[in-house]
């Protein structure tokens, strides 16, 4: 097993980078860092607005003690410009969604490293969260994991693989997917996020919580949350990372 990059959260909540009510209820959260969504909880109309935003959204929740997390766009062209946008000094992290491969997470990490030296930032100190969310970048998943040293985690699509290939999304459907990610993620280098179920799970908070408890077992130290209450439970049961 390769040595663990260091992963300093345990919960990230998702907050739409363009909704400053949703950022506010964000900064009474617990949650170690937040997501600020560019992707999938932003029409499309508001993505301009997102971006720009991003700039002010970051550096309160630095203020707050928060980390920093902007998901970004699939296709190039909202990618790059999401990149632009993001990269900067109150920016911890780069969450890349739909990756295809490694060589998709290198040219990536290429753009946000010159933009680190155009804008004076410390090169490498944005890492990278990769999310594998298509059948075929399951097939990637090694390679995927061990694609540079500014990859920090990886994370599955559960839903969006589940949607893809025709079956519905539950811990059972999922776990073979979900345990060939941990394993390699840990032969990478790299923390696995994410929990053996789906984080949209509606069944309730006990059973959120036994699912969660199911998770550590199983190796997962670290989630994405929708909810305040989804990171108190995080919180509390995956606790700690062991390193």
């Amino acid at each position: 097993m390769a040595e663990i990059r260091q992963f300093p959260w345990q919960s990230m909540l998702y907050v739409p980078a363009h909704d400053a009510e949703r950022l506010r209820a964000a900064l009474g959260s617990d949650a170690h860092a937040v997501v600020l969504d560019l992707e999938d909880f932003v029409p499309d109309a508001s993505k301009p607005a997102a971006r720009d935003a991003l700039t002010n959204s970051a550096a309160t929740l630095r203020e707050h003690g928060m980390g920093v997390v902007v998901r970004i766009n699939r296709s190039l062209e909202q990618a790059v410009a999401d990149l632009r946008c993001a990269v900067l000094e109150a920016v911890d992290a780069i969450m890349v969604t739909k990756v295809m491969g490694a060589d998709h997470l290198t040219l990536l990490d290429e753009l946000v490293g010159e933009l680190e030296d155009a804008r004076g930032l410390p090169h490498g100190r944005i890492k990278l969260i990769a999310l594998i969310e298509t059948a075929a970048a399951t097939q990637r998943m090694a390679e995927i994991c061990q694609a540079g040293g500014r990859l920090r985690a990886v994370g599955l699509g559960g839903e969006d693989i589940a949607r893809e290939c025709g079956f519905r999304a539950s811990a059972e459907t999922l776990l073979p997917l979900k345990q060939q990610l941990i394993y390699a993620a840990f032969a990478g280098g790299v923390t696995p996020i994410g929990f053996l179920a789906s984080v949209a799970d509606k069944s309730g908070p006990d059973a959120f919580a036994a699912m969660v408890a199911r998770s550590r077992e199983f190796g997962f130290r670290v989630a994405t949350c929708l909810t305040a209450a989804q990171v108190a439970t995080v919180n509390a049961v995956y606790g700690p990372a062991e390193r």
